[in-house]
């Protein structure tokens, strides 16, 4: 008899008992009182053939036991070598997992107490599974030398070594240090290793009655290569491979080289307001701005840092602004115009593109990060046109065409 109803398969069933046919739409008039038949595997539960009734919520439940069961495998094997998943801190959600790595790591060998995990964005944790750092290891760590901890000649450190030599901020210290020596050798120098304020006026320095009257706008970015003394650069080379060479690692080479161009060039603009008469020269308005930037994207992703690294980013930011502002009150000839503007360049940036970054992560448009966009725009204006205009005109009184 053939079958044109769902009830004529209902009736149909006895005679038909070893049939292999499935059922057109099994999760309709299902008799109540009617068992589902083990399955043979998991495969099972998803061919039906005649003589089987497996309810929607059946079904539901073997899926999430399948996928609770592969998840476990997963972690189950992760956990086995804590170490070999991973080359390197690069997101956020690694500072957890290796947190837990090291926990696991830990806890396989029996031992207990407290443990330290080292979380760095380029040089990976070269340390043998659940041994913590020596006192020398963290000082050079807490440096920027985590190319310091562990084996130095291991694979993985290699690895480390030539991501290095592939991002931005070696080659850019290279070229700095580059032009500090010909800055010093073409003119001489002067005090503790000061280059000529003329040889620094030949190779680009910030001169305001040139970019204005002169129309030599490239001085705008041309600073942040020369410095004007060896503690100058000292210190900016150390801020620059202990903050920049970090962010870099998380933010990429060519979004790193556009916050550190637009904060220089904000820098700038407002160091020529502040100090329209001054030769200026140094890459710390640009540091400010990478500094800038990496504040406001680590408070908004807060709630997503384990505890060690929120107090260890925080204990750096502080003793950052502490030095900055000693600098300022006991160190003759600090730009501080050139800070002002890199990081309020910086800080503008991160409010226009981290709310656009966390939209693409969350699939979600939410009103607080159309406020924060509307915020970046307003302060990016205020951090590059706002001086641009004031320069144009109100300094005409010292800088006079």
């Amino acid at each position: 008899m053939p079958i044109h109803t769902l009830s004529d398969t209902g009736n149909d069933r006895n005679a038909q008992d070893d049939s292999t046919q499935p059922l057109n739409n099994p999760w309709r008039n299902q008799p109540s009182n009617t068992q589902p038949a083990p399955a043979q595997n998991r495969r099972d539960n998803y061919t039906w053939g005649a003589g089987q009734t497996v309810t929607g919520q059946t079904v539901r439940a073997e899926r999430s036991r399948g996928n609770s069961s592969r998840r476990q495998n997963t972690e189950q094997a992760e956990s086995q070598q804590p170490q070999a998943r991973r080359g390197g801190v690069h997101t956020v959600s690694d500072y957890r997992d290796a947190d837990q790595d090291r926990q696991q790591a830990i806890r396989q060998q029996g031992g207990g107490g407290s443990y330290v995990v080292l979380a760095d964005p380029l040089w990976s944790n070269n340390l043998p599974a659940g041994s913590n750092p020596s006192f020398s290891q963290m000082c050079a760590y807490s440096c920027g030398c985590g190319c310091c901890i562990g084996p130095c000649c291991s694979a993985v450190r290699q690895k480390d070594w030539k991501h290095f030599w592939m991002m931005l901020t070696p080659w850019l210290t290279i070229v700095q240090i580059i032009m500090f020596i010909v800055s010093c050798c073409l003119g001489g120098v002067t005090g503790i290793v000061e280059p000529a304020s003329s040889v620094l006026q030949m190779l680009g320095s910030k001169v305001p009655y040139l970019i204005k009257c002169k129309g030599q706008v490239f001085r705008l970015v041309s600073p942040c290569l020369l410095h004007g003394g060896l503690f100058h650069l000292i210190f900016n080379m150390f801020f620059q491979l202990r903050i920049m060479l970090q962010q870099e690692a998380v933010y990429g080479f060519w979004k790193t080289l556009f916050i550190y161009i637009v904060s220089t060039i904000t820098g700038t603009l407002y160091s020529c307001l502040l100090y329209p008469t001054s030769n200026g020269v140094g890459a710390s308005g640009a540091l400010m701005g990478i500094y800038g930037y990496f504040m406001v994207d680590f408070f908004s992703r807060w709630k997503k840092y384990p505890t060690q690294a929120k107090v260890m980013q925080v204990t750096s930011m502080v003793m950052f602004i502490v030095i900055m502002v000693m600098l300022g009150f006991f160190t003759s000839g600090v730009d501080h115009g050139a800070h002002l503007g890199g990081a309020l360049g910086g800080i503008s940036l991160a409010l226009i593109l981290i709310p656009f970054a966390i939209r693409a992560e969350t699939r979600q448009w939410k009103t607080k990060y159309k406020v924060t966009l509307a915020i970046g725009i307003v302060l990016f204006l205020v951090a590059s046109v706002l001086p641009l205009v004031l320069f144009l005109t109100v300094t005409n009184k010292w800088v006079s065409c």
